[in-house]
């Protein structure tokens, strides 16, 4: 791969820019998700009673965007880790998952939920939401709560939905039943293009005492042969990637695999000519971005060469990449950084393939 060049999708200093996430609609329109919250004059966090799951638009293969507008606006809680996704057919399905902020004195209330305290406040874990839009990504439906399967526990998910031949979605998440069990990866599935979900299949659970590993934020890509491959962010051995693989449409998977690859969280994009781009947030120095050029059975994680895309981050609050193939075939890699400046943007490089 070759770096072309590097641009900006979003940057305004009022607001902190995060998570992207790159589809194109039917029309040939490209979309940039992300999440927005205002910047705070004190470090950065990200839980915000006012994120909100934001776009931005571009007509000339991301030469340029347009002013961001929001998803789902009439939504009361702060909303995460906002994800797109093109169907054949045109639809597209936005999801991200909600947090809903409590004063201290209600922690009685929350007994028993997925809980986090930040800002004085205890913030619970609302679950997974989406929306589904009919034209284009210019106006979206009210959102649809998924039924995670373990629903006083909320839910997350950082990746967009996968279509398969046929028209099933199915969408990776992760959480856990609150018991002793870490987080656990799983899909939710929907047959009617988004318009309801239910609990698909367990894709991977967290190691045990042998091997302590934690598997979050689970990516999936079909492969031109029709295999599933998740790829995931583990805590264990200080971040190296792990993966799995599904050749039944997502009904079982095999045996969690550590890649040797050290960096997180994950995206992957299959091109045109059937290979996998695989890309990471680099959260040791050099801070930023790498990526590698996988076969088109996404087989050779380790042996495929690592090439750096950003190497001048200035703090571990980056990476989350995204990736779009261009109408010329350069690829469109978009994630989140800031330079020192303090202002965390929507930034992108062009690659060569």
């Amino acid at each position: 791969m070759k770096i072309l060049s590097h641009t900006i999708i979003y940057r305004d200093a009022a607001w902190y820019a995060t998570f992207p996430c790159l589809t194109r609609t039917l029309k040939g329109d490209l979309l940039c998700g992300f999440r927005r919250a205002p910047r705070e004059a004190e470090g950065h966090s990200h839980l915000h009673s006012r994120s909100r799951a934001m776009f931005v638009r571009s007509s000339d293969d991301g030469e340029s965007w347009s002013a961001p507008a929001a998803i789902c606006p009439q939504d009361e809680l702060g909303q995460q880790d906002p994800q797109l996704a093109t169907l054949s057919n045109g639809r597209m399905i936005a999801s991200f998952f909600r947090w809903q902020a409590h004063a201290p004195t209600e922690t009685e209330s929350v007994v028993g939920l997925r809980t986090h305290t930040s800002k004085g406040c205890l913030w619970s874990n609302a679950g997974v939401a989406s929306c589904i839009s009919n034209d284009h990504g210019r106006t979206w439906s009210d959102l649809v709560r998924l039924p995670m399967p373990w629903q006083e526990r909320g839910g997350a998910s950082r990746a967009p939905a996968v279509e398969l031949p046929g028209g099933r979605l199915l969408l990776p998440c992760y959480g856990n039943d609150g018991s002793m069990t870490p987080d656990k990866a799983y899909l939710m599935r929907s047959d009617d293009q988004g318009a309801s979900w239910q609990f698909h299949a367990v894709m991977a659970e967290s190691g045990d005492a042998a091997d302590p590993f934690q598997c979050q934020e689970p990516y999936v890509v079909l492969t031109a042969g029709g295999d599933l491959i998740c790829f995931l962010r583990s805590y264990g051995e200080g971040g190296r990637m792990r993966m799995t693989r599904s050749r039944d449409g997502g009904e079982s998977w095999s045996p969690v695999v550590e890649t040797g690859v050290w960096g997180f969280p994950q995206t992957a994009l299959r091109l045109t000519d059937g290979r996998i781009l695989l890309a990471y947030g680099h959260r040791r120095a050099p801070l930023g971005v790498r990526a590698r050029l996988l076969d088109a059975d996404g087989a050779n994680v380790e042996q495929a060469p690592e090439i750096g895309i950003r190497e001048d981050g200035v703090s571990t609050d980056l990476g989350y990449p995204t990736a779009i193939q261009r109408r010329d075939g350069s690829i469109l890699l978009a994630y989140y950084i800031h330079l020192g400046d303090g202002i965390r943007h929507i930034a992108a490089t062009l690659l060569e393939p």
